[in-house]
């Protein structure tokens, strides 16, 4: 093979497994699967980045989290457990919010309609009255709008919640 071929494929594969570690570390301290190590000194560094209060010294200690060894047949398995029960978990819709999204867009139709039609209705000679058009379709996007965020708001409590 040629030197330089060979270089490269050495190259490509060194870096497929450094991903790979990377990944495997992220998802292994995403569930909380690693041990402190803690610094001698007592003060902030990049190294040590996270502290913890110590009730015995009455101050802060440092600390970095790495994660715990573990084969990669182990971590395949872990991987596989974890998906299955995130597919498990469906992402089930809030009813009260859908119900206030609804509401939010039939306010929405309904001030405008109410709008045009009271706009007609309060008309000087037959004209168009655009003040009281304009003063129902500003009150009800307002209404619309607060009814709308409060309905992102529980989506979002929702998805939390469901996290």
């Amino acid at each position: 093979m040629n030197p330089m071929v060979r270089e490269y494929l050495e190259k490509h594969a060194a870096k497929k497994q450094e991903a790979y570690r990377q990944e495997k570390d992220e998802f292994l301290l995403s569930q909380g699967l690693c041990q402190k190590i803690w610094a001698t000194e007592h003060y902030y560094s990049e190294e040590f980045p996270q502290s913890e209060w110590d009730v015995q010294t009455q101050s802060y200690k440092f600390f970095k989290t790495i994660p715990i060894e573990v084969t990669d047949s182990e971590y395949e398995q872990m991987l596989a457990v974890y998906r299955s029960a995130n597919s498990e978990k469906k992402e089930t819709s809030n009813g009260i919010a859908t119900a206030l999204t609804v509401i939010a867009v039939f306010i929405f139709i309904v001030g405008f309609i109410v709008g045009l039609v009271l706009g007609n209705e309060g008309g000087r000679h037959s004209d168009f009255a655009f003040d009281v058009a304009f003063l129902y379709w500003l009150l009800s996007f307002i209404g619309g709008v607060f009814v709308l965020g409060f309905a992102e708001i529980i989506k979002l409590l929702h998805k939390i919640s469901n996290k």
